[in-house]
């Protein structure tokens, strides 16, 4: 059966793949979502694609190219930290692909493979639109269950050392599985502290402001955000504020957490237990060994 490819279509299709695929995958890992960033990164693997076009090539010139765009679009697509952490997120693009992989082809053959062309490593589905979004929404959906279930469990605890302004504050802290708080411009996940622990690091003004989060983007309050929450008593917003450095210290040695704001709640944290709520996901760098918690969040 021989099919036609539209240079349009399969542009179309690899484009709106991959965007999803890097989107899932920052939000799997917690990272900060630039969506120009994600754009970039989701154009490069599309234009990708038109090797359908060229000659037949063979296996490891293939696999080399693939391998090259696929670390292109994660080095575009997400803000540099460390060669760790991109060896992380390159790692965690390939998985979500070969899953996502398996769930299209699984559909497709399930509905027989007529309309389906593998070529230079590329795929090309010669399927309906509406057939085409059903797939990629089931695919999508089945990776967020999946990411759902994967997230670290709640009561995950640490050692937090929390640095604003030359002052260090020692709490302790928790991961909920169940706080999702993004701060709105950046997409940066929030924790969440309660004013009494956290007052030491605010100014008066700021103080006053997590009373009246009115009162923040004037005067003095440039340095704050306002996250918004939904609490038993309906919709509301807190303060947040950026840390200069937030350590944590748990089973597996310290962690400097990157990117990540800090929401301050006028009603307590926790029983007493703890007093500082972590978001469900968030990226961090390993401290290296020998090199203390307390002394690393003052450096």
């Amino acid at each position: 059966m021989e099919i036609t490819v539209y240079a349009d279509v399969l542009l179309a299709v690899n484009f709106l793949i991959d965007y999803l695929l890097l989107l899932f995958c920052a939000r799997l890992s917690g990272r900060r979502i630039i969506r120009k960033r994600l754009l970039a990164g989701a154009l490069v693997g599309a234009l990708t694609s038109l090797v359908i076009f060229l000659p037949p090539l063979s296996f490891w010139p293939m696999t080399l190219l693939k391998a090259g765009i696929a670390v292109l679009m994660v080095r575009l697509a997400y803000p540099w930290l460390s060669w760790r952490v991109f060896f992380r997120d390159s790692f965690l693009f390939f998985t979500v692909s070969f899953l996502l992989a398996g769930i299209c082809l699984g559909l497709w053959l399930g509905l027989g493979t007529a309309g389906v062309l593998c070529y230079n490593g590329v795929t090309y589905f010669d399927v309906s639109l509406g057939t085409l979004l059903l797939s990629m929404t089931a695919a999508y959906l089945v990776l967020t269950v999946y990411a759902r279930f994967r997230a670290l469990p709640s009561g995950e605890q640490y050692t937090a050392f929390l640095s604003r302004g030359g002052r260090t504050l020692r709490l302790a802290a928790i991961r909920d599985s169940g706080n999702r708080l993004t701060e709105p411009f950046s997409g940066e996940p929030a924790a969440v502290a309660d004013l009494r622990t956290v007052q030491e690091l605010l100014t008066a003004e700021e103080i006053a402001a997590a009373l009246r989060p009115d009162q923040v983007g004037s005067g003095g309050m440039q340095q704050l955000r306002l996250i918004p929450c939904r609490t038993a008593c309906g919709a509301g917003a807190m303060i947040a504020f950026h840390p200069d450095r937030l350590v944590l210290e748990g089973e597996e040695g310290c962690l400097t957490v990157e990117e990540i704001w800090i929401a301050v709640s006028v009603d307590p944290v926790g029983s007493g237990d703890f007093s500082l709520l972590l978001p469900a996901a968030f990226s961090g760098l390993p401290i290296k060994e020998g090199t203390g918690c307390l002394q690393a969040s003052q450096s």
